[in-house]
């Protein structure tokens, strides 16, 4: 195994991993002065089902094991971990319980990230978080499209727990908690950066009607057909968020108002081509509100609330309709 002996080892090793592959230089300088080294010896344990954690582990070489426990007293191996995996990251998520016991099958080295080291990167270098939280989502979304029994099994306890962390579970976007806690490391990466960040906020335009007239099943078939369009109309490096019943919030990072409202109507003249065969008549439609960091506000809380007004000035003109906060930052709105 490597012994490293100074931080560009390390460097060059954090680099090779799946889940910093795409940092840059200056980023994974961060996380070296953040992160430990540590071995584990083959049938060593690293931690168990059920113990508190505050720790996330990347694997540089070696081999984990994954198991839980059984009814009977045994255990239930479920997958083993290679170099480049990442493993304990609900760690540093949220304050939960491990929810699987890892042991060494091969010798182990790891480098150790802890809660307290992430959430001070998340702090001093916003962006550099959230593009590790972009990475493991993106790695969790890969391993749910591998099928066979052993990686059903990890769906049922470990991805399980942490898509449920901070997806809504019948969309699959963010969910309104991850929104929140997210939101304040946005805009502080904007100010940070002196780029536009535009949120944008949505209603479903009379979907309690569409509930009542076709029933609450149907509702959810239209839920799911516009979460498709917004999937396929916003960017990879946008955080679409539901959050809740027919309201969806999206962060578009680097986006001032009118590349946002753009992006919007692309999305909505997608919509309503959305065809329903048992109800041909309908067409769904939005009424969308727009406020972007630094032009209508520069902390969250203003943000929100320029964004929540935009959508009422929405509703007011018709509904079907997108609009730009006219608030200015230090200003009230002027209807």
């Amino acid at each position: 195994m490597p012994d490293f002996r100074d931080a560009a080892e390390l460097h060059s090793a954090l680099k090779n991993t799946k889940i910093f592959s795409g940092l840059e230089e200056a980023e994974l300088n961060i996380l070296v002065s953040c992160m430990r080294r540590v071995r584990f010896d083959q049938g060593e344990t690293v931690f168990r089902e059920g113990e508190e954690g505050d720790t996330m582990y990347v694997i540089l070489d070696g081999l984990i094991n994954i198991s839980v426990p059984l009814a009977d007293g045994k255990e239930l191996s479920l997958a083993n971990m290679e170099k480049g995996n990442f493993f304990g990251d609900m760690a540093i998520i949220e304050n939960a319980p491990r929810s699987a016991t890892c042991k060494v099958a091969q010798a182990c080295d790891l480098i150790a990230l802890s809660r307290s080291d992430f959430f001070d990167i998340v702090h001093k270098h916003p962006g550099t978080a959230l593009k590790i939280l972009y990475r493991m989502m993106n790695i969790m979304a890969e391993r749910f499209k591998t099928s066979g029994a052993v990686l059903s099994e990890m769906v049922r306890w470990g991805e399980g727990a942490r898509k449920k962390a901070i997806t809504d579970g019948f969309t699959g976007l963010f969910n309104r908690r991850f929104l929140d806690e997210s939101f304040g490391t946005c805009v502080s990466r904007a100010h940070g950066t002196a780029t536009p960040l535009s949120f944008v906020m949505i209603d479903m335009d009379h979907f309690g009607k569409i509930n009542k007239e076709y029933g609450e099943a149907f509702g959810d078939q239209v839920i799911l057909a516009a979460v498709k369009v917004y999937k396929e109309s916003f960017r990879e490096t946008d955080v679409l968020a539901r959050y809740g019943g027919d309201e969806f919030s999206f962060l578009l990072p680097d986006t001032d108002t009118k590349k946002a409202k753009q992006l919007c109507a692309a999305m909505a003249r997608r919509l309503r081509k959305v065809h329903f065969p048992e109800h041909p008549e309908l067409v769904i439609t939005l009424s969308v509100g727009i406020a972007a960091v630094p032009k209508n506000a520069d902390n969250p809380v203003t943000l929100k609330e320029a964004a929540d007004k935009a959508v009422y000035i929405s509703k007011e003109r018709g509904r079907d309709t997108i609009s730009i906060s006219r608030i200015r930052r230090g200003k009230k709105c002027r209807n």
